[in-house]
C-alpha cells in the first residue's frame, strides 16, 4: 500500500496506458455488436503472430509451421516463447483467443510501462524523469521522426497506424522480457542479492526463445559492461557477469540445440535470406549511435558510477550489433533492435541529461512532453479506428465461414481458400491451410510455396496465355511470397526480384499446368475448398466434379472432397 500511495501517479498513467492500447480495439466490439462475428477489426499487421497463438492451443508449441499441415515436426525458426506465454495466460484463464487478445492489450502495456517505470527510477531515483520516460517511450515513438513531430504540432496529422505498443507480441511480450532482465540485473548490481542475479540470468537466456535481438542486444551490453569492469579493474563484478551468462546458457540450451538441428537442414540458408540477413562484410556507424554517444560523454551525470558504467555500456552496445558482420558475414537489419530496445534507452538518457542541465525548466518540460505525447497517442489511436473500422466490419462476414469449419472440421485438415481468408483460418480455427504463404518463415523450400502460389494463380483463370504478364505485373507480391525480406533488403524494394526470376517461375508455371488440380488437392491433402464468389468469381469451383457443396451463405461456398 505504501508503495502504490508513493508511486500513485505512475500507476494511475499505467492504467491510463493500458486503456490506451486496448480501447480501439475494444470499442470497436461495442461500436458495432449488431453485426459482431469475433473478427479482429485488423490494422496491426500481426496475423502470424495469432496464428501462431492458436497454434499453441492446438497442442504445437514448437510452431515450427502454424500454417500447413506438413513440417509441424521440424525445428523452429520463429522463438516460441512470446505466444506460449501470450496464448497459454488466456488458456489458464478459460479465455479463447479473441478475449485473450483483448485482455492482455490493456494488461501487458499496463505492465510494461511499470516495468519502463520501475528501471529508469532504480537508475535515475526520480520519479517525474521515470514517468516521463515511460510516457515518451509508449506514446511517442513516431515522434523521434523530426517529420513526425512537425505534422502533429504544425498539421494535425500521423502516419503511423496505432501506437507501436498496441501490438501484442511483438512489441509487448518482446518488451515485457527485455526490460525485465534489465530492471532485474541493475537491482543485482545496486543491492548485491543473487535473487536478482539469478533472476536476470534466468531471463537472458529466456531471450533466447523471445527474439534474436533481444538477446543480441544483452550479449553485446554485457561484452561492453566487461571491458568496462576491466578498465576499471572490478574482478568481482566480471566474475558475476560470467556467472550471470552460464546460467543464461543454461536455460538457453535446448534453444541452441534446436538451432544447430535447424542450421542442418538444407533449406536453412535460403531461409535466412528471407528474414533480411543481407551477405556483407563492411562496417557500419549509426548516427542514432554517434550523437548519442557524444552527447553521452559531455553530459551524462558522473556521480554514481555504477549507474555511469551501466548506461555507457547500453550507449555502446550498437557497436557489435552494428558490425558482428564483419565476422559472420550476413548483416542484420538495424531496425530490428533499434525502434523497440535501443530508441528506448536513447529517450531515458537523453531525459536523465536533461534533468541534471536544466532543472530550473524541468516542470515546464514535463507539462509539454505529457501534453504531446496523450495528444500523440489519442490522434494516432483516433484516426487508424476510423481508417480500420470499415475493414473491420467487412471482415465479419468471414465469422459465419470460421464457425462451420469449427463445427464441422476436425482439429489439422487442411483448407485451400484465398490468400486473404488463408490468412485467417489459423487464427480462428484449429485447421491448416493449402495456400498460406507466411510460411516462407518456416523451413520450406522455394519450391514449396511457389507450387502452393501456382495453384492459387491456377484458380484465378492464369494461363499460358497471359501468365508472364501477370507475374511481372504481380513481381512485388511474388518477391514477398517467396523470398519475404530478401529483395527489400538487398536492393531496397520488393519490385527488385531479377527478370531472370520471373522467367524460370513462368516456366515451372506452365510445366505444373499438366498436373490435373485434383491431384495436387490430394497431394496437399485438402478437405475443403472456400470459394468466396464475389472476389474469386475467376474460380468457377462449380466445374470440378470431384468437389461436392456443403454450405453456402453470404456468397461464400465450401466443398469438400469426394472420398475424403
Amino acid at each position: 500500500m505504501n508503495l502504490l500511495i508513493k508511486h500513485k501517479v505512475a500507476f494511475f498513467s499505467a492504467v491510463l496506458i493500458g486503456v490506451i492500447m486496448a480501447l480501439p480495439h475494444i470499442y470497436f466490439i461495442f461500436d458495432n455488436k449488431d453485426i459482431y462475428q469475433g473478427v479482429f477489426m485488423g490494422g496491426l499487421d500481426e496475423g502470424p503472430y495469432l496464428s501462431r497463438m492458436q497454434e499453441v492451443r492446438d497442442g504445437y508449441y514448437s510452431m515450427a509451421n502454424p500454417f500447413w499441415l506438413e513440417g509441424k515436426d521440424k525445428p523452429y525458426l520463429w522463438p516460441p516463447l512470446p505466444e506460449i506465454f501470450a496464448s497459454g495466460l488466456g488458456m489458464i484463464f478459460g479465455l479463447n483467443l479473441v478475449n485473450t487478445v483483448l485482455v492482455e492489450n490493456f494488461i501487458f502495456p499496463l505492465t510494461l510501462f511499470l516495468i519502463i517505470y520501475s528501471l529508469v527510477y532504480q537508475l535515475a531515483k526520480r520519479k517525474s524523469i521515470a514517468l516521463i520516460s515511460s510516457l515518451a517511450i509508449m506514446l511517442t515513438p513516431n515522434l523521434t521522426d523530426p517529420g513526425a513531430l512537425w505534422d502533429l504540432l504544425a498539421n494535425q496529422s500521423v502516419t503511423d497506424t496505432f501506437l507501436a505498443y498496441s501490438r501484442l507480441i511483438s512489441p509487448q511480450v518482446h518488451s515485457l522480457f527485455f526490460f525485465s532482465f534489465f530492471l532485474f540485473f541493475w537491482m543485482f548490481l545496486e543491492k548485491k542479492k543473487w535473487i536478482y542475479g539469478l533472476a536476470s540470468g534466468i531471463i537472458f537466456g529466456l531471450l533466447f526463445y523471445t527474439y534474436p535481438f533481444a538477446w543480441m542486444f544483452v550479449g553485446s551490453f554485457f561484452v561492453f559492461l566487461a571491458l568496462i569492469c576491466v578498465f576499471r579493474k572490478k574482478w568481482l563484478r566480471i566474475r558475476n557477469l560470467v556467472l550471470i551468462s552460464l546460467i543464461a546458457l543454461l536455460v538457453a540450451s535446448p534453444f541452441i540445440f534446436n538451432l544447430v538441428q535447424a542450421m542442418k537442414d538444407p533449406v536453412y540458408p535460403d531461409v535466412s535470406l528471407r528474414y533480411g540477413w543481407v551477405k556483407s562484410h563492411l562496417p557500419q556507424i549509426g548516427i542514432t549511435f554517434l550523437v548519442l554517444l557524444i552527447v553521452f560523454l559531455l553530459f551524462f551525470p558522473r556521480k554514481g558510477k555504477k549507474r555511469y558504467d551501466f548506461s555507457l555500456a547500453v550507449v555502446l552496445t550498437p557497436l557489435i550489433l552494428l558490425n558482428q558482420q564483419v565476422i559472420t558475414g550476413y548483416l542484420l537489419g538495424p531496425a530490428r533492435y533499434h525502434h523497440y530496445y535501443y530508441k528506448p534507452f536513447v529517450l531515458i538518457f537523453l531525459l536523465i541529461i536533461v534533468f541534471f542541465q536544466v532543472r530550473k525548466v524541468w516542470k515546464w518540460l514535463v507539462l509539454v512532453i505529457l501534453l504531446i505525447g496523450f495528444y500523440n497517442a489519442w490522434l494516432i489511436q483516433a484516426t487508424s479506428y476510423a481508417l480500420y473500422e470499415p475493414l473491420g466490419i467487412e471482415n465479419q462476414k468471414y465469422g459465419a465461414v470460421f464457425r462451420w469449419l469449427n463445427e464441422n472440421g476436425n482439429k489439422d485438415e487442411v483448407v485451400l481458400a484465398n490468400s486473404y481468408i488463408s490468412d485467417l483460418i489459423p487464427i480462428y480455427t484449429s485447421l491448416n491451410t493449402a495456400a498460406n504463404l507466411d510460411a516462407h518463415y518456416s523451413l520450406v523450400s522455394d519450391k514449396q510455396l511457389l507450387q502452393r502460389m501456382f495453384l492459387l494463380y491456377r484458380l484465378n483463370g492464369v494461363g499460358a496465355d497471359n501468365v508472364k504478364e501477370t507475374f511481372y505485373r504481380d513481381r512485388e507480391i511474388i518477391s514477398k511470397n517467396i523470398y519475404a525480406q530478401k529483395y527489400h533488403k538487398q536492393f531496397g524494394s520488393y519490385e527488385a526480384i531479377p527478370d531472370q526470376e520471373l522467367d524460370l517461375f513462368v516456366k515451372d508455371y506452365l510445366d505444373s499446368l499438366t498436373n490435373p488440380i485434383e491431384n495436387i488437392l490430394k497431394r496437399y491433402q485438402v478437405r475443403y475448398l472456400i470459394w468466396d464468389t464475389g472476389n474469386n468469381s475467376a474460380w468457377n469451383v462449380d466445374q470440378y466434379q470431384f468437389l461436392s457443396l456443403s454450405y453456402q451463405q453470404g456468397g461464400f461456398k465450401i466443398y469438400e472432397l469426394r472420398g475424403k
